[in-house]
């Protein structure tokens, strides 16, 4: 600079050697703040990133518990809680047992009738499916007279299941008069139809209520919590082992069931049935 002094030079020298130690100072610090906003935000950006997608795969058709492939021969129980039955597509089941065979609910009590009885047991039949019907029971009320209502709807033919009765609750009632009550409708069941009934019931029922005066009759035993056999007493003939089954052609849950021997003995349970 013209005229400057030296003292004045150096002094303008100084203050520019200062100014050029702040600017780079500055220029740190803006770096280290860009460096620190794009880190936060890069962090930011990875914590809200989506989890990659979840691969959902849907429940097989017999869910958990899974149906007990070492008995070969499967069927369901159905009543009007099914609505309509595409029966077709019962026979085959994507690899997993066929539906071999159907109890269908018909009467309930002394009076009451299953509204679609008439069109599964038609349907049924058309399907070559075995099927036999059933009659809920209540303890409240007199055997025979349950029996004729049961009786005066089902009309077996050579080749159906033995008629079935479903029994699960006292409703307050002392379990010998239970017990007198579903004796008489067995019998006079056993008497029209000429063969031996069956009796549906959960393992706990026939354990505490029912026992070795009930012996005699196949038993059909509702037991969930084990894919190897049912929790009972005795020998079962069919076991309900799942409540809440898939099948194609329903559209509803329905009960899942197990034969409990091979094909030839389920035929020669069939052919039983020419006594009648």
């Amino acid at each position: 600079m013209p005229g400057t002094s030296i003292f004045a030079k150096q002094f303008m020298a100084k203050k520019k050697k200062k100014n050029s130690s702040g600017g780079g100072l500055l220029l740190v610090i803006v770096l280290l703040g860009g460096f620190y906003f794009w880190a936060t935000h890069w962090m930011l950006n990875k914590k809200q990133k989506p989890a990659p997608p979840v691969v959902i795969h849907l429940a097989p058709i017999v869910p958990k518990p899974d149906a007990p492939v070492h008995y070969p021969i499967h069927g369901i129980d159905v009543s009007s809680y099914q609505n309509d039955i595409d029966w077709s597509r019962l026979r085959s089941t994507r690899g997993r047992p066929g539906v071999g065979f159907v109890f269908i609910k018909a009467t309930e009590g002394l009076e009451s009738r299953d509204k679609l009885f008439p069109q599964h047991w038609k349907a049924a039949g058309k399907a070559n499916i075995a099927r036999g019907a059933y009659h809920f029971f209540l303890s409240t009320r007199d055997g025979v007279s349950q029996a004729l209502n049961f009786i005066s709807l089902v009309h077996l033919q050579k080749g159906d299941m033995p008629p079935a009765v479903d029994i699960e609750e006292l409703y307050g009632v002392r379990p010998d008069s239970m017990r007198a009550r579903l004796r008489d409708f067995l019998q006079t069941v056993e008497d029209h139809y000429q063969v031996t009934p069956v009796v549906y019931t959960t393992a706990t029922f026939y354990n505490d209520f029912l026992g070795k005066g009930f012996d005699r009759y196949p038993l059909w035993v509702a037991s969930y919590d084990s894919t190897l056999q049912p929790a009972l007493r005795r020998s079962w003939t069919f076991w309900q082992f799942n409540n809440k089954g898939k099948l194609p052609g329903i559209g509803a849950n329905v009960d899942l069931n197990a034969w409990h021997s091979d094909s030839a003995s389920f035929s020669s349970f069939l052919q039983f049935q020419s006594r009648y």
